[in-house]
């Protein structure tokens, strides 16, 4: 794995026949190779059980801080729908018809004999529903559903317009670093809908880099990954056609994004005399 990724673990269906014993769990995550481990954006354990729960606390002192914050224990499927395509996952029938008896149930494992969800030994689970002026880490459907049908996301919207009416022609606008407290800062006030100004003509670049960085999905998608790096592959004739091809298949509001950022991108390129962005 050579980019971000994000890994979905259904749990529903494991029993005593199936069940790992713990020795195995701990070989298997130390098999994996650095790499897979920092590269990983989130796990999400999907219908846990006292089983998970018990799981993670043995496993606790062998699993850094840093992974242990990217796992997130989801009661259901419903919680996903704010930070992933819920139509891209390859969900198991079984798990789906448990995820709707669960909705049937009111959401009360108790009832089912599960005993009740409680909090990760890690973090809090997704229970608290996503704050409708989240900007960072959820999909771009869900932006646009809380923006009232607007297609470009307010942070690639106000970052671009600012970079167009101020910095464009600034030297290495996409090259250089912001400070990774004000980084997170201004994620924060994103994130709370409240107002950002920009006083390092460096920071939008970084923001706007942030924000597709940690989309759920890529702007591309996962599905394409394949196909795209490929394309350089291909003889030179082929390759607009092919290009012309993944981009009909990519997700409408992705299509849309997509457009925009290019057409953006296609300015700042235009500037490249002054501001050395050439590629």
């Amino acid at each position: 794995v050579e980019s971000d990724y994000t890994l979905v673990y259904f749990h529903h269906g494991l029993n005593s026949s199936n069940k790992p014993n713990f020795r195995w769990l701990l070989s298997a995550y130390k098999e994996f190779d650095r790499k897979y481990k920092k590269n990983v954006k989130k796990v999400y354990i999907v219908h846990p059980t006292m089983f998970i729960r018990i799981a993670m606390g043995v496993l606790k002192p062998f699993i850094s801080a840093k992974f242990g914050r990217k796992l997130s224990q989801v009661k259901q499927l419903g919680q996903l729908s704010g930070v992933l395509y819920l139509d891209q996952l390859a969900i198991p029938a079984p798990v789906s018809e448990y995820d709707k008896s669960i909705a049937t149930s009111g959401g009360d494992r108790s009832k089912m004999g599960e005993g009740t969800q409680s909090k990760s030994v890690f973090h809090a689970t997704l229970t608290k529903a996503i704050p409708d002026t989240q900007q960072f880490g959820v999909a771009l459907v869900w932006l646009k559903e809380k923006s009232k049908g607007e297609d470009i996301p307010f942070v690639v919207r106000h970052c671009v317009e600012y970079i167009k009416a101020n910095v464009i022609r600034v030297k290495g606008i996409f090259r250089r670093a912001a400070a990774a407290s004000t980084v997170r800062e201004t994620k924060q006030q994103f994130n709370l809908g409240k107002p950002v100004e920009f006083e390092d003509p460096h920071l939008p670049c970084v923001i706007l880099k942030t924000f597709f960085r940690e989309l759920p999905s890529p702007l591309l998608t996962y599905e394409l990954y394949d196909e795209i790096m490929t394309v350089h592959d291909l003889p030179q004739r082929d390759r607009v056609s092919a290009v012309k091809k993944l981009v009909a298949a990519l997700p409408s509001q992705n299509y849309v994004v997509l457009r925009y950022l290019i057409k953006f991108l296609v300015e700042v390129a235009g500037c490249s005399d002054e501001n050395k962005m050439t590629a």
